[in-house]
């Protein structure tokens, strides 16, 4: 990020980089390199403000007890999102970390390939898809969609340690009469110990689910715990009993006062 307050060293950097694709994509390679800087030199003097020495930066927050509040999105970035990933990435002292929050759908979601053993591409998917607008306000591109898969999450837990879980969108599940959940998978009627790193035993692994009574009431209105229909307050306390944290924060609508908080 220096490079680009260094005018002349930022330009010799960018031709370079653009010389090697012209040699190496010909007239299939379009790029204005006269317009790309003169981008940057308009841009300069507004980023110049919000670039800042990260382990400075950090260290000072730290030592004046700032409220740092750092969030993870997995698969839009090639940094690692976990919980050592932002010690590390942010020269965060592990020691001042007091709570770590585990963000989870009350169904699964993914964007783009790769694997979904829950996913559902028929008509579960769609119901899931259109009530919970699972699509991207910019492309339109509908998000793949599926039952909540516990040994995701539970994995997830294993390696980030949370100290709470924040179920989001429990609202999208009113209207089922029955909703399942994933809790383990099987290779040759063998279950696995946890999710598998090796997409080998992956693919082929069959998914086992829990089912259990959808509640088919509102919870759009509720806010607080006792609430929720007693068949949805089973759901949550199932999902915080298999991952072993608890759920303090239960999401039931868009707004941002539907958000149920536990004590």
């Amino acid at each position: 990020m220096t490079d680009v307050f260094y005018p002349a060293l930022f330009e010799q950097k960018v031709r370079r980089l653009a010389d090697g694709y012209q040699k190496r994509f010909g007239e299939l390679f379009e790029y204005d390199i006269k317009a790309e800087l003169a981008r940057f030199n308009e841009y300069r003097e507004t980023l110049k403000k919000y670039v800042v020495d990260g382990v400075s930066f950090m260290r000072s927050a730290q030592e004046s007890d700032a409220k740092i509040v750092i969030e993870g999105a997995n698969f839009v970035t090639s940094s690692s999102t976990t919980l050592a990933g932002i010690i590390g990435g942010l020269t965060l002292n592990p020691r001042n970390i007091t709570e770590t929050v585990g963000v989870v759908k009350a169904y699964t979601t993914r964007v783009g390939a790769g694997a979904f053993k829950t996913e559902d591409t028929e008509e579960i998917g769609t119901k899931l898809q259109e009530i919970g607008r699972e699509w991207g306000t910019s492309t339109g591109r509908r998000r793949r969609c599926g039952w909540l898969d516990l040994v995701v999450v539970k994995y997830s837990n294993s390696i980030n340690y949370y100290t709470s879980l924040n179920l989001t969108k429990l609202d999208v599940l009113d209207t089922f009469e029955t909703i399942k959940i994933a809790i383990a998978y099987k290779i040759d009627g063998e279950e696995l110990d946890s999710y598998p790193a090796d997409l080998n035993i992956l693919n082929p692994a069959e998914v086992v689910c829990h089912e259990m009574p959808g509640w088919q009431k509102p919870t759009t209105n509720a806010r607080t715990y006792d609430d929720l229909p007693k068949e949805a307050r089973d759901y949550v306390e199932y999902i915080e009993k298999f991952v072993g944290v608890k759920i303090k924060y239960i999401g039931t609508g868009p707004d941002r006062d539907a958000m149920i908080q536990r004590p």
